[in-house]
């Protein structure tokens, strides 16, 4: 595992994956190799391996965030949008405290231009972590793509209020105009 790791920080995936593919053989249910396996498919853009690696590994561990989340993302890379918003449904069902869960989710709505559910996803995730500015200026972007900027400003006037500290907003404020 170590040298395989190694592999992976020198970006040496073809290595990693011989090392990983060892692991497994000699230990089919090593989940750490499988999950840093599917990782290292996707920087080779191998998303079907890299699906599979994640398929397999939640079906030992059906809620483990991290894995929901990649496989989530591999559908999508892959273009099995439908599969992947089931994959993001069941990371909220299954993790409904988790701001990550809604902004991953939001996310992935924002890219379909699903703007409405997409600020819904955006005021949970806030609502959960609501000093975290990078959920706060998303959710102004979708906004101002709409053509709503008072209603931008006043997203942004809430998030310092609540400790956000202005001059981290500026741009976001200057786009407002």
């Amino acid at each position: 595992m170590l040298k395989a790791e190694a592999n992976i920080n020198l970006e040496q995936w073809d290595y990693a994956l011989a090392e990983y593919g060892k692991i497994l053989h000699a230990d089919n249910g090593n989940l750490a190799a499988l999950y840093f396996r599917a990782y290292v498919h996707i920087q080779q853009n191998h998303y079907d391996l890299a699906k599979v690696d994640y398929e397999t590994f939640l079906m030992t561990e059906p809620r483990h965030f991290e894995a929901r989340l990649g496989l989530a993302h591999v559908l999508q890379k892959m273009g099995r949008q439908t599969e992947a918003l089931d994959q993001y449904n069941t990371l909220v069902e299954q993790h409904p405290d988790s701001a990550t869960a809604y902004a991953a989710r939001a996310a992935y709505e924002e890219d379909r231009k699903q703007y409405e559910v997409a600020l819904y996803d955006w005021d949970e995730a806030i609502s959960r972590q609501p000093l975290n500015a990078g959920f706060l200026v998303s959710k102004v972007n979708i906004l101002l793509l709409q053509n709503r900027p008072q209603e931008a400003r006043e997203v942004l006037n809430a998030g310092v209020r609540r400790g956000i500290p202005h001059y981290a907003l500026k741009e976001w404020y200057d786009k407002c105009k």
